[in-house]
């Protein structure tokens, strides 16, 4: 494994293997997606980190991986 930034905003300190590195660009994309590509850079990060997070635990699913991101973030109620 290698070093990856995976996401915009994001610096890793964690590799992820390359079919995992899609899975979060994906969750990532679909975040923006529900954010109408709009939002300050500080959601973005909030999202981006989350997605992080949650991989680093273990979650591979893109749509829970969005879905948690946008709920801890407020805008996804729980």
């Amino acid at each position: 494994m290698v070093y990856h930034q995976v996401l915009p905003f994001v610096e890793l300190d964690l590799s992820f293997d390359p079919p995992t590195t899609a899975i979060l660009r994906t969750a990532y994309d679909r975040a923006l997606a529900e954010l109408h590509d709009r939002g300050p850079d500080s959601v973005r990060h909030a999202l981006a980190r989350r997605i992080v997070t949650l991989a680093s635990a273990g979650e591979r699913n893109p749509d829970r991986l969005c879905d948690k991101a946008l709920v801890a973030v407020g805008v996804l109620p729980q």
